[in-house]
């Protein structure tokens, strides 16, 4: 690399590589499958993970949350998905209809995304924002 350049992205992300996803609210840390329904800001991004981090780090994006999760990039894919990164420690994954627009399919998705999911840590959170 020259010039201070960052290393590019790879198109897809398809191992070992674990991603993130923050239970945002108490719902989530109750039934789980509401973490994977696509929000209406992540409509035209995709399903929003962190990668390349620690729990910790993808619960500071916010100023509370209710846990954190994990997923295996290559289990995701396996359900037909796609795991893009956007950022070297962000990801999107692609293909998950939001819930308006295709009930039943988003609900699916976002069961078999809970049933892979691991629990990192579950509970309240405040970000000390100093």
């Amino acid at each position: 690399m020259t010039n201070g350049a960052s290393p590019a992205l790879p198109a897809q992300l398809v191992g070992e590589e674990v991603l993130f996803r923050a239970l945002r609210n108490k719902g989530q840390q109750e039934d789980k499958r509401g973490a994977f329904l696509l929000r209406n800001d992540e409509r035209a991004t995709g399903l929003s993970v962190r990668r390349n981090c620690t729990p910790d780090d993808c619960e500071n994006d916010f100023s509370k949350s209710y846990g954190v999760l994990s997923l295996i990039a290559q289990q995701v894919v396996a359900l037909g998905l796609r795991v893009v990164p956007d950022e070297p420690q962000h990801a999107n994954i692609k293909d998950v209809p939001h819930k308006d627009d295709d009930p039943e399919r988003a609900m699916l998705i976002a069961g078999r995304l809970s049933a892979l999911a691991v629990t990192i840590r579950e509970g309240l959170r405040y970000r000390d924002t100093g």
